[in-house]
């Protein structure tokens, strides 16, 4: 059997636009071959895909296990993410397809090709998550300078829970991404940045656990860029900020079917490549 194509679902993604996702059928092992190298997973590229747990401290002892095991289900899903994004940037690398130099445009464009994985991948291919609810957002932002990644950080998290260390955490790898681009010589195209919450509360009324998935994606556009160094005698900024989140649910059923085969994958591929996530605990 052929490899399964997936649909593109990366609009936003433009640098990699048209480049595919592929699959093989269901129950076809991967040989030697697909292990992915260091690069492959992207190593020494930007760092665009973050992965964020957050658990409230107020849920009781009785549910430590249930929490565990969701935990786990969460963390084993992205490290099948992951791990898929490797195998599949180094075939495209193979194919010619995507770069293999080290120069920051090629860089970049690897990245964009992991997020545009990882992101097909859980909203097509990812059986026991689903159902995902996608708004698209428009914000208007007039801030000081100093104030930019924060502002971008607080329009995409509205409506989570977080603890102030948290936030400040989650800046710092918002900012290192602008830095990059700064950095970037190769400035005409946008940059996708790509991030998967995983939230667990406790919900005292029904006395019921609860977990919860948002994905945030958004691009650096060359506006942006201006902002931060080609406008250096500007106190404030005027931006149009653009980005789009899904809200997931999960079949348990569903994972604890196709767990052994996942778990099974990942120890075969055994790469300790994968992104670890942010871990912080939700003051609540």
């Amino acid at each position: 059997m052929a490899p399964k194509i997936l649909a593109e679902t990366d609009d936003w993604i433009l640098t990699v636009a048209g480049i595919p996702v592929l699959l093989p059928p269901p129950g076809v092992p991967y040989d030697s071959d697909d292990q992915p190298s260091p690069e492959d997973m992207g190593i020494n590229d930007p760092n665009s895909i973050i992965y964020v747990n957050l658990r409230a401290k107020n849920v009781p002892e009785k549910f430590n296990e249930r929490l565990k095991q969701l935990e786990s289900m969460l963390n084993l899903t992205h490290q099948w993410l992951d791990i898929h994004a490797g195998i599949q940037t180094g075939r495209r690398k193979k194919e010619g397809q995507l770069p293999s130099d080290s120069s920051d445009e090629s860089s970049w464009k690897r990245s964009d090709y992991r997020v545009k994985v990882v992101d097909t991948l859980l909203s097509e291919n990812c059986a026991w998550i689903y159902n995902p609810h996608r708004e698209d957002y428009s914000k208007y932002i007039n801030v000081r300078k100093a104030s930019f990644h924060l502002e971008l950080l607080t329009n995409m998290i509205a409506g989570l829970a977080l603890p102030t260390g948290i936030q400040e955490r989650l800046e710092a790898g918002f900012k290192a991404l602008g830095d990059l681009i700064v950095q970037t010589q190769t400035t005409s195209e946008h940059r996708a940045v790509w991030t998967l919450f995983h939230v667990f509360t406790y919900d005292s009324a029904r006395d019921a656990m609860n977990a919860s998935l948002r994905n945030i994606n958004y691009s650096i556009s060359q506006e942006m860029k201006n902002v931060a160094v080609g406008k250096a005698h500007i106190d404030y900024v005027d931006i149009n900020f653009s980005f789009f989140q899904r809200d997931y649910n999960f079949n348990e059923d569903t994972w604890n079917h196709v767990k052994p085969e996942i778990e099974k994958f990942i120890n075969d591929i055994a790469t300790d490549q994968v992104r670890n996530p942010i871990i912080d605990d939700i003051p609540v």
